[in-house]
């Protein structure tokens, strides 16, 4: 039995070794300079004479070089290579033909396909202007990502506090920025120019097309300012369909409509902040009651095919009052229990608001093909209020556990009761001509 055993295993081995001794082999190469073709992909399918079909395959090797053992029998070698053009051959594997060599030389094709046109514009890098994509205006780590903020972070800009959007370039004040929108310049709050706390800012980033920052030298039109620049543009003229998409997160919400009518294209904006669940989490404890909205329509309406009229209108609420709440800090020496404490009671509540509006009327009329004409009118108008009334007493706590054995320090009081209105009118007439010098 052992016996009969070993002897169907032998015959089993021989069997198998016979059925794949035969084997095809080659190179690759390229027709136009002989060079070997690595990686080719090679294909062989047994020839359909029998109902169940044989197929395997294999890449060459470095030097362009492939080996297949097969069984005997009729077969089709297809060889391929991305750039060239097929090669198929035909071969058959027998007692008399059990090894083939074959050399294949593939011809270089050209990929058909559709025309690609690609164009750019080469962009020079400046430390004085610095531009910033709507896409990456939205990426940039900012609370309410806000545009005003996303300037904060800019190369030799800084801040003196993220509740801001006010900020500083190159060591100059809060009121040394010079802001223009749709070439409408905006005058910032006074209460902002001292770097004090806000909500959102009044340029809306969901309607801001175009973005440059100036932080060292700028354009003599844009007035005397000694620090910095700021060019925001809202355009509509690429809208050809409806338009709308929702924002709301966790500190505010808005909505946005862009639309066209006939020559009439227009994008509107609400916006509404709520950000009392991120001041809540302030060092300076209180019951915070912010707010702000505000409402924004760029029309843009085409009369014939040499003028244009554009339209601008912003109305923006913000208001940030605090009604502040007792405070309590420890010092002195902790390791060796020496625990004392500074206590400060607050009384009253501070409230501030600031209304801003503008209402700009732009027409353009094209005299020449070389010679533009541009008029401009615009009312801006801010309106604030300032109102506290803090009265705050200061304790040492020789043992800060023990509140009974305090000590009076002093009394402050924080009385502050003004009103402002500003409003702004601006008139300008611009003639633009545009000439090609050759030099």
């Amino acid at each position: 039995m052992r016996f009969l055993i070993l002897l169907l295993i032998v015959s089993n081995s021989v069997i198998i070794s016979q059925t794949y001794q035969f084997s095809v082999s080659g190179k690759v190469i390229n027709s136009f300079d002989k060079s070997p073709l690595a990686s080719a992909n090679i294909f062989v399918k047994e020839n359909p004479d029998k109902e169940n079909q044989f197929s395997t395959g294999t890449v060459t090797d470095s030097s362009g070089r492939f080996k297949i053992k097969l069984p005997y029998g009729n077969y089709t070698l297809t060889a391929s290579y991305v750039g060239y053009e097929k090669y198929e051959i035909k071969f058959t594997l027998s007692e008399e033909n059990s090894i083939i060599e074959i050399i294949i030389e593939l011809k270089p094709t050209a990929v058909i396909g559709k025309e690609v046109t690609v164009t750019g514009d080469r962009r020079q890098p400046s430390n004085v202007i610095q531009e910033i994509e709507q896409k990456d205006m939205k990426r940039m780590p900012t609370i309410y990502n806000d545009v005003l903020r996303a300037v904060q972070i800019l190369p030799g800009v800084s801040s003196s506090s993220e509740l801001s959007s006010g900020y500083n370039v190159r060591g100059g004040n809060f009121d040394d920025n010079l802001i223009y929108l749709n070439d409408f310049e905006i005058y910032r709050p006074f209460l902002l120019r001292q770097g004090i706390e806000e909500n959102k800012s009044i340029i809306n980033p969901d309607l801001v097309e175009e973005f440059r920052f100036y932080n060292g030298s700028f354009p003599a039109s844009h007035g005397d300012k000694m620090s910095s620049a700021l060019e925001v543009n809202y355009t509509v003229n690429e809208i050809d369909s409806l338009i709308v998409f929702a924002k709301v997160d966790f500190l505010s919400t808005g909505l946005t409509l862009k639309n066209k009518f006939g020559d009439l294209t227009y994008a509107t904006a609400f916006r509404y902040a709520y950000p009392g669940l991120f001041l809540n989490e302030l060092q300076t404890n209180g019951d915070y009651k912010p707010s702000f909205g505000d409402f924004q329509l760029i029309t843009n309406y085409t009369l014939g095919s040499k003028d244009n009229l554009e339209v601008l209108f912003i109305y923006a609420d913000n208001k940030f009052d605090l009604t502040p709440s007792d405070w309590i800090g420890n010092f002195g020496g902790f390791a060796r229990g020496d625990i004392r404490g500074l206590d400060i009671i607050y009384n009253g509540e501070r409230k501030y608001s600031f209304i801003t509006s503008l209402v700009g009327l732009k027409y353009s009329s094209l005299l020449k093909d070389d010679l533009q004409l541009k008029f401009s009118a615009a009312r801006y108008n801010t309106i604030e209020d300032e109102y506290s009334n803090i009265a705050s007493e200061y304790y040492y706590l020789p043992d800060a556990n023990d509140n009974s054995n305090k000590e009076f320090i002093k009394f402050a009081a924080e009385n502050v009761n003004s009103n402002l209105n500003l409003t702004t009118m601006n008139l300008s007439l611009k003639s633009i001509l545009k000439k090609k010098i050759i030099l």
